[in-house]
């Protein structure tokens, strides 16, 4: 293996660590609010070339906040499940086609069904609340 440049060797240090560590930080483990003085030294080698990589700084985590997060079925679905058990489906598909054309569906709806139809959407669109982590953010300081 040829000889690396320190600056080589430091990129094949961190983007080993990067890899490993991945699969190894388990955010779980941190609370919202903690932080951390970090001081770190890397010893090793790469090859038959030593390297040391020294990582000071302060790790800190973001408090938890929640979000409210929606779910719900696109309407378009609906009226699919609607013509999937409609026995005149292609005959109410050609109407929807020429309703859609003349961009216009009042006279065909009462208000009481249009009101049924958008509880029954509701139903389907809810929001609630989901907990989203604080982020974890590292500020390197010199050595």
């Amino acid at each position: 293996m040829p000889v690396l440049s320190k600056v080589k060797k430091r990129s094949v240090v961190m983007h080993t660590l990067s890899k490993f560590c991945a699969k190894q930080a388990d955010r779980k483990q941190l609370d919202g609010g903690d932080a951390f003085d970090v001081d770190l030294t890397i010893n090793g080698t790469i090859g038959k070339q030593k390297v040391e990589e020294v990582c000071r700084g302060r790790l800190t985590v973001g408090h938890d906040t929640t979000k409210n997060a929606s779910y719900g079925i696109a309407p378009a679905k609906v009226i699919a499940w609607l013509l999937s058990v409609d026995a005149n489906s292609a005959k109410h598909i050609e109407q929807l086609r020429q309703m859609a054309t003349q961009k216009s569906l009042a006279e065909k709806v009462t208000a009481d069904q249009e009101e049924q139809a958008c509880m029954i959407l509701k139903l389907f669109n809810q929001t609630e609340p989901k907990v989203s982590k604080g982020a974890v953010s590292f500020s390197p300081t010199q050595p």
